[in-house]
């Protein structure tokens, strides 16, 4: 079974771990270019491009980047929990992570962006149980909640406040990339999955 490294924030990390977020949407790379005739085009790669006549979700699906069953191992901000000689710091632990420590003081040698994390030290498994292809403006109400902001719900807020927090987290982490803001309703991959035991 492929094993594949995926970067979360701290935020999602936080809902992740509170077994609240059990879905999450990422721009498909390259996006479908809708032709002005009429049909779709997708880059492939290596100078090929295929050209679709219906909208390119199945087509775009069978190519992409996540299978169901697959194990992905959380990224996220880290540090080391032993020094240079190899001792450990901190009752053993092999990592801090930041989304637990955003209160403390940072370590000594500081954080270590999502991007560094080596899968020794993934502490969050998750195993793939969806996968779909579709813009991300076709997000439902309840999709929004799948996605961690439980909170609304238990805050009493209405629909229109599930769409705009989930927009604004979007455009936060996407809105200044070419083609990926909310807006314009970059085509996804949207992920559903389940937390799991890895040794």
């Amino acid at each position: 079974m492929a094993e594949k490294p995926i970067l979360f924030n701290g935020e999602a990390v936080r809902a992740l771990l509170a077994r609240s977020k059990t879905q999450t949407r990422r721009p498909l790379k390259p996006q479908p270019i809708h032709r002005e005739y009429g049909g779709w085009s997708w880059d492939m790669g290596a100078g090929s491009r295929m050209l679709i006549s219906e909208p390119p979700n199945e087509v775009c699906l069978a190519r992409g980047m996540y299978k169901v069953g697959e194990l992905l191992w959380v990224r996220e901000a880290w540090a080391h929990t032993f020094d240079y000689d190899g001792n450990f710091l901190l009752d053993g632990r092999k990592a801090l992570y930041r989304a637990d420590e955003e209160t403390m003081i940072g370590p000594s040698h500081g954080w270590r962006p999502s991007i560094h994390m080596p899968k020794w030290a993934a502490r969050i498994w998750l195993e793939v149980t969806g996968v779909r292809v579709e813009q991300v403006q076709d997000i439902s109400a309840r999709d929004v909640v799948s996605e961690g902001y439980w909170n609304l719900v238990a805050a009493g807020l209405g629909v229109t406040e599930h769409f705009e927090q989930f927009s604004r987290q979007w455009d936060a982490i996407y809105g200044d990339k070419p083609g990926l803001s909310y807006d314009e309703n970059p085509w996804v991959v949207a992920l559903t999955f389940k937390a799991v035991d890895h040794d």
